[in-house]
């Protein structure tokens, strides 16, 4: 009688304890506190780690684990507008570091290679990019070559009555983007007009009327994707000088 009931508590005991070593599963959340939400990958590590507000907004911390359980981001919230965020490689090194300011990118961003080495810094301003890119290669070395933002002038007012201003980059020129406008202390603003797309470059094209002189300095800002995810932003000046 005895051994028997030293049996079933023994196999009650082991169905306990696998169910506590039990891995979670992918969407298993932490029910008991409404404002602590937390996820895990399908191998029992850590997922997700989030605080909220009443409102369900972000609030506080929120974590990003890779399925190894190593932290892939930090990022912190004040009631759903970020304030922080820190992104980190798989090997525990910081990746990337954002600041905000009102849930927009504010101040310097800086990117760092697997190693640890610092990739590239740029500044934003109130969300926007500014000119100030600097990068650097796995070694450490600064970056110095890029395309260079090339204007051309096309003269077609006696055969269509057209005066064709374009921009491209001289390499890669489809991950240009191209504005008509002024920096504003380094910045592009985000209300500088952008210039049509005629394929991989920018173009404005000007339709005088007859009879008429036009003389202008123009200033172009080319946005473009470097190989390394940054922004390089160049601006140049251009005088327009036509009369149809």
């Amino acid at each position: 009688m005895h051994k028997n009931i030293y049996l079933l508590l023994l196999l009650v005991l082991v169905i306990f304890s696998c169910d506590q070593l039990a891995p979670k599963s992918a969407s298993e959340k932490n029910e008991e506190d409404p404002y602590h939400k937390i996820s895990y990958h399908a191998n029992g590590k850590l997922r997700t780690d989030v605080h909220l507000d009443s409102s369900g907004r972000y609030d506080g911390e929120a974590k990003k684990f890779y399925e190894s359980g190593q932290l892939k981001s930090h990022t912190t919230y004040k009631h759903g507008v970020i304030q922080y965020a820190k992104q980190y490689h798989e090997n525990g090194n910081l990746e990337m570091e954002f600041p905000y300011k009102n849930g927009k990118k504010n101040g310097l961003r800086k990117k760092y290679w697997e190693n640890g080495k610092l990739q590239s810094q740029m500044t934003y301003v109130n969300g926007e990019p500014k000119a100030d890119l600097i990068e650097y290669d796995r070694s450490g070395e600064k970056v110095t070559t890029y395309p260079d933002l090339v204007i051309k002038q096309i003269d077609n007012i006696d055969k269509t009555g057209q005066y064709i201003l374009q921009a491209y980059f001289s390499s890669n020129p489809q991950k240009g983007t191209y504005y008509l406008g002024e920096l504003k202390n380094g910045v592009l603003e985000t209300y500088t007009t952008r210039m049509a797309k005629n394929g991989k470059i920018g173009e404005e094209i000007y339709r005088p009327a007859p009879g008429t002189f036009f003389m202008k300095k123009v200033n172009i800002i080319g946005k473009f994707m470097t190989g390394y995810g940054n922004i390089l932003i160049v601006e140049k000046e251009v005088n327009l000088a036509f009369s149809n």
